[in-house]
């Protein structure tokens, strides 16, 4: 039981991981085993719902100063979308593919 229980556990967590969900929870009772494996899967998704926030955060911020209706864009807002970009392009090549 301390091993099936755990394998069992964390291969819930990474089917949840491949259906899309970043609430994830590899943690595992104290004394089973893979005890490195679980909390190496835990830092990973971790590192992808950040990545994610990140990547939503600058979406919402250029959304919002692409909509501002009947206004051109100023300079200060065309830097500010430059530097946005380049946020989210950061994220994007965290992971690589």
């Amino acid at each position: 039981h301390r091993i099936a229980g755990p394998v069992f556990r964390l291969k819930r967590e990474i089917d949840a991981l491949k259906n899309g969900s970043l609430k994830l929870n590899f943690t595992i009772r104290k004394h089973d085993h893979l005890q490195d494996l679980a909390s190496s899967l835990q830092d990973m998704a971790d590192k992808f719902y950040q990545n994610q926030m990140a990547l939503k955060t600058n979406y919402a911020a250029l959304v919002h100063i692409l909509r501002k209706e009947g206004k051109a864009l100023s300079q200060t807002e065309k830097d500010e979308i430059e530097e946005i970009l380049e946020d989210i392009e950061t994220h994007i090549n965290y992971f690589k593919m």
